[in-house]
């Protein structure tokens, strides 16, 4: 149903991440639909990418998050 979105966020240097988290809405009434799943990569040169652990996907009834936390 589309495309696949791609975000970049570049942070400018270098800085520890604690959580990243992503929210979603989902209206199936409307067409409008939350992601079925949520990759996440990281960069320290900005051109090679490495993955990160698969988020988890919590739901509620017409939200959803999908979150990494980092263990510090």
């Amino acid at each position: 149903w589309g495309d696949n979105m791609i975000a970049e966020i570049d942070l400018g240097q270098e800085q520890n991440i604690h959580n990243i988290s992503m929210h979603a809405f989902e209206q199936a009434e409307s067409w409008i639909y939350a992601p079925r799943s949520v990759k996440m990569y990281y960069s320290n040169d900005g051109v090679t990418f490495k993955p990160i652990e698969k988020p988890i996907k919590k739901q509620g009834k017409r939200k959803c998050c999908f979150v990494i936390r980092f263990l510090i």
